[in-house]
C-alpha cells in the first residue's frame, strides 16, 4: 500500500518510515486494505500524510547519520561545524512537524517528544546554552522538562559557564508571547534548588586532598552564593555561606573517609576545611551587612529555604519571573539534633561578625607550624562561648591583634544578650587586656 501511495520509493525507505512510531500507528490498520477500496479523496489524504511522514523519516535518517559521525570523533573536543549542522537539521525537523500537522496531533507524536530531547542533549554537549534552554522549555513532557532544567544548570556549572547561567537567570523571561501560569518558569529558583542539592551530595574534601587535579570538582556552594548575589538577594547569599560554614564544620568533625590516607593528606584535607570555615563565616557576615533593612539582618544558622521571612527584596529582584514556591529545606547543623531549639541557632549580624573574627584568628593558629596541630584543629570545634580559651591561646602564640579583636567581639556579644559588658561586675575586654599585659607583654 505504501509503495502505491509513495510511488518510486525503495523498500529501505519504507522500512525506515515504518520504524517511526507515528507512521506505524497510522498505517498498520491499513495493512490488509486494498488501494481500490479508497475513493479519490481518501487516496489524496493518505498520500499527503504518507509523503509528510516520508520527509520526516528522511530528516531523522540524516540526523542519525550525523549523530553517529559526531559520536565517532574525539569526545574531548566540540565539533562546532557538525554540531551546528546537526542542530539546524533538528530544528528543520521540528518546523516540519509543526507546519505539517495540527498542534494537538504533533504534540502527541513520539517523534516530536524525542526530537526535543535530541536538541537538548546536542545543544548541551556543544555548549549552545540558549538553544539548550529553549529545548528544555519547549519539551512537551513536563517531567522531562523539569529534569532537563536541572541537568542544564548542573552542566553549565561543571563546564565553567556560571557567568552565562547568571546572565540567563537575570535576563531570560518566560518564553512564549502569551505565557500561562502552567508554563511559568523561574530559572533562578530552579538553579538555586539544583545547586543546593548538588552542594549536599558528598564531602569533597577527601577527594580534593587526594587528587592532583583540582579542576575536577565544581564549587556548587560558591556558584549558589554567586547566583544569589547576582539577584541582589543578600540574605539568601548569607544563608548559602552559612551552609558552607556548617558543611565544613561537619566535615571537620567527621572521620576521614578513605582508609590508609597518610598524615600529609590528612593535614591538607583539614586545611581545605579550615579555609572553607573562614570563607563561610566571613562571607556570611559580609553579606548580611548588605541587607538594606537593618531589622532583617539575621538568619537561622543551619536553615536554608527557597523563601525567607521578611525577605527585603521579595518581588523586587532583577528577575521579574513568578517565584515558584517549593518546600523549605532544612540543613541539620553539626552536632545538632532535630529537637534543637531554633532560637539557639538565631544569629544576628553581630554574632555572625564574631564568628568570622574568631575563625580568622583560629586559622592563623592552625597554619602556624610552631603551634600544636591538634590543638588548633580542636579549637574550631568549640562553641563561641568558649572563646576565652581561644583568646588565651592567641596571646600565648603572639597573635595579640587577633586576641584583642576576639575579646572585643565577646564583649559585644555579651552586651547584645544582656545589655551589659560586665557579667557580675567583670569587665570581659578589660580582663583580656590585663591578661595580655600581665602574662605576655610586661614580663
Amino acid at each position: 500500500l505504501l509503495h502505491q501511495l509513495l510511488g518510486n520509493v525503495t523498500s529501505i525507505e519504507i522500512s525506515r518510515l515504518l520504524d517511526q512510531g507515528t507512521a506505524r500507528n497510522l498505517f498498520s490498520p491499513l495493512i490488509s486494505a486494498s488501494w481500490n477500496n479508497f475513493d479519490s479523496v481518501e487516496r489524496t489524504s493518505f498520500k499527503s500524510v504518507a509523503e509528510s511522514m516520508l520527509r520526516l523519516s528522511r530528516i531523522f535518517h540524516r540526523i542519525e547519520i550525523l549523530e553517529n559521525y559526531i559520536d565517532s570523533r574525539d569526545s574531548d573536543g566540540v565539533d562546532d561545524y557538525n554540531s551546528d549542522s546537526l542542530l539546524q537539521i533538528i530544528s528543520d525537523a521540528i518546523v516540519e512537524m509543526e507546519n505539517t500537522f495540527p498542534e494537538k496531533f504533533y504534540k502527541e507524536m513520539v517523534e516530536y517528544r524525542s526530537i526535543w530531547m535530541k536538541k537538548f542533549n546536542h545543544a548541551k554537549r556543544a555548549g549552545r546554552w540558549s538553544e539548550a534552554y529553549e529545548a528544555c522549555f519547549r519539551n512537551p513532557v513536563e517531567a522531562l522538562r523539569e529534569r532537563n532544567f536541572q541537568l542544564l544548570v548542573q552542566d553549565m556549572v561543571d563546564r565553567g559557564a556560571l557567568s552565562v547561567l547568571l546572565d540567563m537567570c537575570r535576563s531570560i523571561g518566560i518564553a512564549g508571547e502569551q505565557p500561562s501560569e502552567e508554563v511559568a518558569v523561574d530559572l533562578y529558583e530552579i538553579a538555586s534548588e539544583v545547586l543546593l542539592n548538588c552542594s549536599k551530595l558528598r564531602d569533597v574534601y577527601d577527594l580534593r586532598a587526594a587528587s592532583s587535579d583540582k579542576a575536577n570538582f565544581s564549587d556548587y556552594q560558591g556558584a549558589l552564593y554567586s547566583l544569589h548575589v547576582s539577584q541582589g538577594q543578600w540574605r539568601r547569599a548569607a544563608q548559602s555561606l552559612d551552609f558552607r560554614y556548617l558543611h565544613a564544620e561537619r566535615a571537620l568533625r567527621a572521620k576521614i573517609g578513605k582508609v590508609g590516607i597518610n598524615m600529609q593528606t590528612t593535614e591538607l584535607r583539614d586545611g581545605l576545611v579550615v579555609e572553607d570555615l573562614v570563607l563561610g563565616s566571613c562571607g556570611s557576615a559580609n553579606a548580611i551587612e548588605l541587607v538594606k533593612d537593618r531589622d532583617h539582618r539575621f538568619l537561622l544558622s543551619g536553615e536554608y529555604g527557597t523563601t525567607s521571612f521578611f525577605d527585603e527584596s521579595c518581588g523586587e529582584t532583577p528577575n521579574k519571573l513568578k517565584r515558584r514556591l517549593m518546600n523549605d529545606q532544612t540543613l541539620e547543623s553539626s552536632g545538632a539534633g532535630d529537637e534543637e531549639d531554633r532560637l539557639q541557632r538565631f544569629m544576628t549580624a553581630l554574632q555572625l561578625q564574631g564568628r568570622a573574627v574568631r575563625s580568622v584568628g583560629l586559622r592563623a593558629l592552625f597554619f602556624d607550624r610552631s603551634t600544636d596541630y591538634y590543638t588548633a584543629r580542636s579549637a574550631f570545634l568549640r562553641d563561641f562561648d568558649a572563646s576565652r580559651d581561644d583568646i588565651a591561646e592567641l596571646f600565648r602564640n603572639g597573635y595579640y591583634q587577633y586576641g584583642l579583636l576576639l575579646a572585643k567581639e565577646c564583649s559585644k556579644a555579651f552586651e547584645e544578650r544582656s545589655g551589659s559588658t560586665k557579667p557580675s561586675g567583670e569587665d570581659i575586654f578589660g580582663n583580656c587586656i590585663s591578661l595580655l599585659l600581665e602574662e605576655h607583654l610586661v614580663p
